[in-house]
């Protein structure tokens, strides 16, 4: 994610200049890949961290309810790239 976020960061210093549209949905992507990182970082990893520690024999009694809000939170994430992507693909499409 943070190497998407890297090279995104990067196409858009390097093409900023340009004249054409495409910074209108590079700007998006950008911003949503920062959310993204943000999102997954107090989202689902915190969840991912407390499943590591548990052992199948002795699963916490909610552990359905945290397997639900994660697949929650993942979906949201997941949208949330798909954003990202369709955004840069439109702002290559822009290009002159």
């Amino acid at each position: 994610m943070a190497l998407t976020l890297l090279l995104d960061v990067l196409l858009l210093w390097l093409t900023w200049h340009w004249p054409a549209n495409h910074t209108l949905f590079l700007v998006p992507a950008v911003l949503l890949w920062v959310i993204i990182i943000v999102f997954s970082i107090l989202g689902p990893v915190p969840i991912n961290d407390r499943v590591k520690l548990w052992e199948i024999a002795h699963l916490p009694n909610d552990w359905e309810t945290q397997r639900r809000r994660w697949d929650a939170l993942n979906a949201i994430r997941v949208l949330l790239i798909g954003l990202a992507f369709v955004a840069l693909l439109i702002s290559f499409k822009a290009l002159p």
